[in-house]
């Protein structure tokens, strides 16, 4: 049987994640991730298994920010803005943005361009 996570826990979860990027930063050089499920699982007193279940929060956070970034491009500049109201998006935000931003475009004409240059 699953717990039940009052807001206030989730939102204790979401720091506690947070302060773990080994569990949510690919690039993380201390990518430790069984030591950060245990220290969560210390602070909070639940068991790692539970919180692993718990985890499901990015992908809701993906859904909802995936959203907000297509309801932006499709309107362009007529500030229709998606404001997501799931009541933990603002948290997770605070540190997955960068995440799931886009940090460079290659065009396909400039890989076609680079490889026959080659």
């Amino acid at each position: 049987m699953s717990i039940s996570w009052s807001n206030e826990e989730t939102f204790k979860f979401i720091d506690l994640y947070q302060s773990e990027p080994a569990l949510w930063d690919p690039n993380n050089a201390l990518h430790k991730v069984n030591d950060a499920w245990n220290r969560i699982a210390n602070s909070l007193q639940i068991p790692v298994s539970e919180l692993k279940k718990k985890r499901d929060i990015d992908s809701a956070f993906r859904m909802h920010f995936q959203k907000k970034k297509k309801i932006r491009w499709i309107w362009c500049g007529r500030r229709k803005i998606y404001k997501p109201i799931w009541v933990f998006y603002d948290a997770m935000e605070a540190f997955l943005k960068g995440k799931y931003t886009c940090k460079s475009i290659i065009s396909t004409d400039e890989q076609r361009v680079s490889k026959t240059i080659k």
